[in-house]
């Protein structure tokens, strides 16, 4: 885990809604970098010095947005992020 937190927090949330469950992931750490969010965004690295700090979230998120879903990232307050997967149904 990747927390500035004394004693980090993570919460994961499921919702059961038949069109289009989802699962959100929050925490209390230092946030996802801008630039982290754009490559999710872009898809890839725009050159050596432009690229992510990891394979995890690049990889959920291929394997979500190529399942038919979706991954959206937002800050959680005062501190930390929330990522949400949501599956569609094909």
């Amino acid at each position: 885990m990747h927390s500035d937190q004394e004693t980090p927090t993570v919460e994961v949330r499921v919702c059961d809604n038949v069109d289009a469950p989802a699962i959100t992931v929050s925490d209390d750490g230092p946030g996802i970098s801008e630039m982290d969010q754009q490559i999710l965004l872009e898809g890839k690295e725009t050159d050596q010095l432009y690229h992510g700090s990891g394979l995890g979230l690049w990889l959920v998120y291929l394997i979500v947005e190529e399942s038919g879903g979706n991954v959206t990232i937002s800050e959680n307050e005062p501190c930390g992020s929330i990522v949400t997967l949501q599956l569609f149904d094909r």
